[in-house]
Formats: C-alpha cells, structure tokens, sequence
C-alpha cells in the first residue's frame, strides 16, 4: 500500500466530485518532513502526479489553493520544506542553499514514492525559492513532465527584496521564526548580501519550463513600497535567450509575489495551456 493511501482518503468529498485532503508525514534520518496530498477520485487512478513546493517563511499551505485547481489533472502532493512548516525541525547547515534543501526531501520520496523518481509522470512547481528546490528535484525526476517556476529569483539575494522582507515580515510572529532562514540563506550580514545566481537551475533542466511572473511589484499589495517582482525583465531576457525553445515566460496579470494564491484558477489554466503546447 502506498504510504499515502494508508490513512484512506476523503470518501464524502470523492462522491460529491470535490478534491480530498489528507495529510502525513514521512520520517526521515533528519527528522519528518510533513505533506498533503489533494486529488479527485481513487488512489492508484494512473493520473500523472504534481509535486508543489511552498516559498520561503510559509509553508504547503500556501499550495493548497492551486493544488485544489490541478486537482482536475493531477494528483497533488504537496510538501513543507525543511525548515518550514511542519518540517521546522530538520536541521541544514545552510537552508538557503536549494541543493541541501532538496536532500531531505529527495530522502523522503525515494523511501515512500520512489516511484516518482523512476517512471511516473510528474509535473513539478515551486513558488519562489520553492521553485528552485523543484528545479534541483526534477533533474532526479525521470518522469518530469515539466518544471513551474512561480515568480522565482535567479539571483537569490537582491538586497532590495531581502531589505524589505526584513523590515515588513520580521514583526510578524509567523515570519519572525523564520528569521534564520532568511539572514542565512539570502546572505544578510553585517557586511552586505552576497549574490547567489541560479540560471542554470532552470536552463539545464531535460523537460520543458514554465515561468510564471507577478505583473505587480514585489509587495505592492502589502506596502507602499514599489519593488520589482521576484524575477524581474533582465531575468526573463535572460532565460528567454538562453533557454530559447525550452523556456516559457508568462506574466500573470493581477499578481504580486503571491501569484499562486491570488489566481490559483488562471495559474493552472497556464499550466494547462503550456502542458497543451509541449
């Protein structure tokens, strides 16, 4: 029995049509790594699966919505990465670094569905630095049937993002928490911010990439402040001309940041669209 199958599923939600929700977690030598897994109809059903991954200071709860969207297509599994969530406690040296991020993770499917690994179709999304974790995640995916980067940042420690997530989000309890994460993994120190560049996550990936961009300024819906979105004009030219043939660009239009809780329906509507089109 599937390791997911084994606490049932939503029998009332599956008669009435609607997605079932249940969550989990898996344990691993570094500690639980906790998920959920949203879909219509029965386990097993031979649908190709969609692997989600939350950004930075949230967790898979912030999927759920677009999970909920894909769940016509898809069997959704969605994970709280380490250091977030319900996987607060699995420690990495360096829980900015998307590779080590992965690791655990990686851990956790190859014990309980390594079948996604192997041969099964998977689809894989990240919202923000998410998206980079299931960029590292797809290249061990020989199924990948693509990669969904939601607003994520090639260059991982813009001071101007990092700054104002600083002063806006570290007041906040939530946030705070996470605080490590943030000083650690984007570089703030006493001395500045050190540049991290991530082009060839996306470049060098075997399946196809989907982009999808906030239309708004980063924050523009919480602050005054008028920043660039995550992944700004010089990003998408870049991946556009290096990854030209294999890398798609799309601004959702209404978005911040957030992109995948504002417009979870017209996300996935791209998606679909894109999947179509390769």
């Amino acid at each position: 029995m599937d390791a997911d199958q084994a606490a049932g599923v939503d029998k009332a939600a599956l008669a009435g049509g609607m997605p079932s929700l249940k969550h989990g977690r898996w344990q691993t030598p570094q500690g639980p790594i906790a998920y959920s897994v949203v879909r219509r109809g029965r386990p097993d059903s031979g649908r190709p699966w969609a692997l989600l991954l939350h950004g930075i200071t949230t967790d898979r709860s912030g999927m759920l919505a677009l999970a909920a969207a894909l769940a016509a297509d898809f069997d959704v599994l969605c994970i709280d990465m380490p250091c977030h969530g319900e996987s607060l406690d699995i420690p990495l040296d360096n829980p900015g670094d998307p590779v080590a991020v992965a690791q655990p993770i990686l851990a956790a499917i190859t014990a309980y569905k390594p079948r996604l690994l192997r041969d099964q179709p998977v689809l894989l999304v990240g919202h923000s630095f998410g998206g980079l974790v299931a960029a590292v995640l797809a290249r061990h995916c020989a199924g990948a049937i693509g990669l969904v980067l939601g607003d994520t940042p090639m260059t991982m420690a813009k001071q101007r993002h990092v700054a104002a997530m600083l002063r806006l989000g570290f007041d906040d309890g939530p946030v705070r928490r996470h605080a490590p994460v943030v000083r650690d993994g984007f570089g703030v120190t006493a001395q500045g911010i050190a540049e991290k560049i991530y082009y060839d996550l996306p470049l060098l990936q075997p399946a196809p990439v989907l982009v999808l961009r906030a239309a708004l300024p980063f924050g523009s819906k919480m602050t005054d402040a008028r920043l660039p979105s995550c992944l700004d004009d010089i990003d998408q030219a870049a991946l556009e001309k290096f990854g030209a043939g294999k890398v798609t660009c799309q601004a959702l239009e209404g978005t911040s940041h957030i992109l995948f809780n504002e417009a979870p329906e017209a996300a996935a509507a791209a998606i679909r669209e894109w999947l179509r089109q390769h």
